[in-house]
C-alpha cells in the first residue's frame, strides 16, 4: 500500500482547537491518501492515540480528481466537506470489510474522531491499517502527529 506524497502538508505536525464545552469534541479526520498496489482487503483502520480520543467510525472512498486532506471539527460534516466532489463523501464505504481496488487509484480514509477535552491535551500519533493482499495479512502505519488541544 502507498502513501499519497500529497498526504500530509500541515497535517503532519497539526493542532486542533479545543475548547470549554467540547463534551467531546468530534472531527471528521482525513490526513491520508492511500493506494493499494494490488487487490487489498482491509481489516481495520484505526488511530494510535493517547488518552481522550476514541476512535468512532473509520470509512474509504475513491477520491475526486484533486484529491484532498483535512480536519474538520463538528458532527456531521459540513456541506462544505460532504458536497466537495474531491472527497466523493457519498461514495464512502466503511473501512473494515472493504476491497480496495489499484484500479480505482487513490482512496480517502476518513476517520470520526471524538475527543475528551477533560484529560489535557490528547494526541493521534498514527494511522494503522491491517489488510490482507496476495502475499498475506500486513499491518502499516502511517505518521502523522496531530495534537488536540485548548492551548492550540
Amino acid at each position: 500500500m502507498r502513501f499519497s506524497p500529497r498526504s500530509g502538508g500541515k497535517h503532519l505536525n497539526d493542532c486542533q482547537q479545543l475548547v470549554p464545552g467540547d463534551d467531546p469534541a468530534e472531527f471528521l479526520y482525513y490526513p491520508v491518501l492511500v493506494k493499494p498496489t494490488s487487490s487489498v482487503n482491509l481489516h481495520s483502520v484505526a488511530t494510535d492515540h493517547t488518552q481522550g480520543v476514541v476512535d468512532a467510525a473509520a470509512w474509504v472512498a475513491p477520491t475526486g480528481p484533486t484529491p484532498e486532506t483535512g480536519t474538520f471539527k463538528g458532527w456531521p460534516p459540513a456541506s462544505i466537506v460532504t458536497h466537495d466532489s474531491n472527497l466523493t463523501w457519498s461514495k464512502r464505504v466503511r473501512a473494515a470489510g472493504a476491497t480496495l481496488d489499484p484500479a480505482a487509484g487513490w482512496y480517502n480514509v476518513f476517520l470520526r474522531l471524538q475527543v475528551d477535552p477533560t484529560p489535557g491535551d490528547s494526541a493521534v500519533n498514527g494511522i494503522v491499517f491491517t489488510y490482507d493482499d496476495a502475499d498475506g495479512r500486513h499491518t502499516e502505519t502511517w505518521v502523522p502527529h496531530t495534537t488536540f488541544s485548548m492551548a492550540c
